[in-house]
């Protein structure tokens, strides 16, 4: 056999990885962008949603505290309707009513009031 007739092998010139690496890298981090950026809007809703908590939780307290106060002055307007011609005016026009509950305020045991 001669030179001529063997043939060596070349190496062919082939694709640069170089290529390929920076696709695969430039979609790994759109995809990494798209999911940072769902993250921070659900961080946001999230925060949104923990103030409104909050602010309802104060809301929720005032409305406790009002109704305790006007539980009382509803009481004694009641204890005041027996022996005041005004007081009974008020409690007629409004229907003011005392149905005791169970966590309703036991009045005075001098003078219960009168359920209308």
């Amino acid at each position: 056999m001669s030179q001529e007739t063997e043939q060596t092998p070349v190496a062919s010139p082939g694709r640069n990885p170089f290529w390929v690496c920076l696709a695969v890298f430039l979609v790994l981090a759109l995809d990494n962008g798209i999911r940072l950026g769902k993250l921070m809007d659900q961080r946001r809703q999230f925060n949104a949603v923990a103030q409104n908590q909050a602010q309802n939780a104060a809301q929720l307290a005032q409305q406790q505290q009002f109704e305790v106060k006007l539980q009382a002055f509803s009481l004694d307007l009641l204890q005041l309707a027996a022996t005041n011609a005004t007081a009974k005016q008020i409690v007629q026009e409004f229907k003011i009513q005392w149905n005791p509950g169970t966590n309703a305020p036991v009045p005075a045991a001098g003078n219960p009031p009168a359920a209308q």
